[in-house]
């Protein structure tokens, strides 16, 4: 078990945190596509980018670790994946899942999926109808459950998708399916609403050619541009290095930190600040938090940046809908530096929050009202309204929150509770050596 106990000293110095997992995940495969050897910088070590590793050597990709969290991986170029003899055993990510599928339907390969328990449920009839409409054939049990059976086609259909609701891990599925196959073949991904473009930037990067467009919709007066993005099948690319950014969403956790424990003053380093990810930095600013950005630069065409953040009084503010897309997985954050710091938030947008994990929503909300938090809610905004927090409640967490952000958020509540916060340490399954990190940095935790 982790404890978090109450902090009394603030946090001080330069932290550099853990690398971004999209950005890990995406690297890992575009290495192993390209031709020649890459080698990554800062990779984030989690579970599950050590099962995709494990997961491309089955597919005849070589790939070593040289240092903490380095690695180099010797593609074979995108023709020469190697069918795999073994099951494809996804664990617990849908997303690497996900973006498996995308891919390996341009092969010629017959691969068997299974997972663990935990998601055995998980219904991917969504995901099945896509490729079943390019001629791509799935065999599972009880409808569209792992496991499953996938016959990959590399004459498949060309990909002609419309992705909705900002889902960006099916349009990375839709551009990797786009990849391999016929010279001749263009694909084309529309997405009505721009959602986080890791891979776009990362395919420019390894010198994979594509066209974007910009697009706007026929049916409203809305302001916001969509993307078209047009890219032919069976390109070469070569292996590059590639320095993975700091987490911006593990960022938040410690940026909260410092602006709610008095005195404090860090630097995080290195962290990512892709347009479609950076609300989060920009709201702590309206609501007067002491921010500095230095040393901003594009790195493997991501822009980072070194974030001085001080401890300061904080006002009340409302947080606009337009920005909720780009913090769907900060926004815990704010809820937390709202109650913990006495300031009343307004989050417009909620609905898409509730669409898209309704069950973390109410998590938060209930370990919130615990310590006494009032919130108002409305059809789309939610309302920290006043707070009579009881700091010697005491909170667990719950073993039904799966959601690592939402068991980190509640654990972070016992630094300011007169009763400590235990969490599992299977948490750190997400989030590596995360103990070990916590204390370095000067976190009261046990």
């Amino acid at each position: 078990m982790i404890n978090f106990k109450k902090q009394t000293q603030p946090l001080k110095g330069d932290i550099k945190v853990l690398g971004d997992a999209d950005i890990s995940y995406f690297s890992i495969i575009m290495a192993s596509l390209a031709i020649g050897q890459s080698k990554i910088y800062g990779l984030l070590e989690d579970k599950k980018s050590i099962n995709l590793i494990e997961i491309f050597k089955q597919f005849g990709i070589k790939i070593e670790k040289c240092t903490d969290s380095n690695w180099i991986i010797y593609g074979n170029g995108l023709k020469n994946l190697t069918e795999p003899i073994n099951i494809i055993d996804i664990k617990l990510s849908d997303k690497i899942l996900y973006l498996l599928i995308g891919l390996l339907s341009s092969y010629n390969f017959k691969i068997f999926f299974k997972g663990d328990d935990k998601i055995s449920d998980l219904n991917l009839k969504h995901v099945f109808e896509i490729f079943k409409s390019v001629n791509i054939n799935f065999i599972g049990r009880k409808d569209e459950h792992l496991p499953f059976l996938m016959m990959g086609d590399i004459n498949k259909k060309a990909i002609n998708y419309e992705v909705k609701d900002y889902n960006s891990i099916i349009k990375s599925v839709m551009l990797l399916a786009s990849l391999n196959g016929d010279p001749e073949k263009e694909n084309v991904v529309i997405e009505k609403e721009r959602s986080r473009n890791h891979l776009e930037i990362l395919m420019k990067y390894f010198g994979v050619l594509f066209e974007e467009h910009d697009i706007r919709s026929k049916s409203s007066l809305s302001l916001r541009v969509g993307k078209e993005i047009v890219i032919k099948s069976g390109q070469s690319f070569i292996g590059k290095e590639i320095i993975i950014p700091s987490d911006i969403s593990f960022s938040s956790f410690i940026a909260s930190l410092a602006i709610l424990i008095p005195d404090s003053n860090i630097t995080l380093k290195n962290v990512l600040m892709n347009h479609y990810r950076d609300a989060f930095f920009r709201t702590l600013i309206d609501i007067g938090a002491d921010i500095t950005f230095i040393n901003q630069k594009i790195v493997c065409g991501e822009k980072i940046s070194d974030i001085n953040i001080k401890y300061g009084t904080l006002r009340n503010t409302i947080i606009p809908a337009n920005r909720m897309y780009k913090m769907m997985y900060e926004y815990p954050v704010l809820i937390f530096i709202a109650c913990m710091a006495n300031i009343n938030i307004e989050i417009q947008g909620i609905k898409l929050i509730k669409a898209q994990e309704l069950d973390n929503y109410n998590s938060i909300l209930i370990a919130m009202k615990e310590i006494g938090v009032v919130f108002e809610e409305n059809e789309d905004s939610l309302k920290v309204k006043s707070k009579n927090i009881n700091f010697d409640k005491k909170i667990v967490v719950d073993n039904k929150i799966e959601d690592p952000r939402i068991k980190l958020m509640i654990a972070f509540l016992g630094l300011f509770l007169n009763n400590s916060v235990e969490i599992d340490q299977s948490i750190e399954d997400d989030f590596p050596n995360l103990k070990e990190f916590l204390i370095d940095i000067g976190l009261n935790i046990e």
